[in-house]
């Protein structure tokens, strides 16, 4: 499947920069609530795990390991949706 490849780079490149040295959740209120549940040399193993999984997986035609790192990289990816929904929306206030 050509978009595990596009999904899986994208959480592999995504983890790899959340572990490099730095502050990377520090350049955005968004990632607050990320880092209240954990910090973020955790989120970017399991992204760069993920991806990593995926890309070789796809790869190497394997289908029941593509499908499961597949769903886990879209469960990574809504959670961090989430989150900046609802960061964004705590910054904007209350509708007038």
């Amino acid at each position: 499947m050509r978009r595990s490849y596009f999904v899986g780079g994208l959480s592999a490149l995504w983890g790899l920069w959340t572990l490099l040295p730095g502050n990377s959740f520090g350049i955005s209120p968004a990632f607050a609530r990320m880092a209240q549940i954990r910090p973020e040399e955790t989120w970017g193993a399991f992204a760069l795990v993920f991806g990593l999984g995926l890309v070789i997986a796809s790869l190497r035609a394997m289908k029941r390991t593509e499908i499961v790192l597949a769903i886990l990289c879209a469960f990574f990816w809504d959670f961090v949706i989430v989150a900046f929904a609802l960061a964004q929306a705590m910054a904007l206030g209350t509708p007038t």
